[in-house]
């Protein structure tokens, strides 16, 4: 333990840190393992799938995940049951050039994904929620603008 302590404190780790952008901006690399390169979004309640190319949008949409927790067991009321979108996310610089091509992600097919996850849109007093595999997370206002600005709706009727 010591020595991890003694390696954030040292003049080579300041020198790291005053040497990183402002604001925590990421460059590129460090990015691409941050977000996926292509979140698509598609199912029933969409006429085509939205696809978000932009990785800083898909890490402002993953960053504004609340944390993980279980939903109680059994099926909710049924006044509060909605519908899941389908999400595919699609990891690595392997994607970059389809993220940058309409034709390709025209193309995109969810089962080339590299993982899937659902969103389910706020419905009544329950908010919007994500699902990647552990657990459910609440959705921020941050998150649902990323949302809003590609044409996935952010709450159902």
């Amino acid at each position: 333990m010591w020595r991890r302590l003694r390696l954030l404190t040292s003049p080579a780790c300041a020198a790291l840190l005053a040497a990183a952008p402002a604001g925590g901006a990421l460059d590129r690399p460090a990015r691409s393992l941050a977000a996926p390169e292509i979140l698509l979004v598609y199912g029933v309640g969409l006429r085509e799938p939205r696809a978000i190319a932009d990785q800083l949008e898909n890490m402002t949409l993953l960053q504004s995940l609340g944390p993980a927790s279980p939903l109680p067991p059994g099926p909710a009321p049924p006044a509060e049951r909605r519908a899941p979108l389908n999400l595919a996310l699609f990891w690595g610089r392997e994607w970059r050039a389809t993220a940058q091509s309409a034709e390709r992600l025209r193309a995109l097919r969810p089962d080339q994904a590299t993982q899937r996850g659902w969103y389910y849109p706020a419905h009544g007093a329950a908010p919007a929620l994500i699902s990647l595999g552990g657990g459910f997370q609440a959705v921020s206002e941050n998150g649902l603008a990323v949302l809003r600005r590609h044409g996935v709706p952010t709450r159902t009727p």
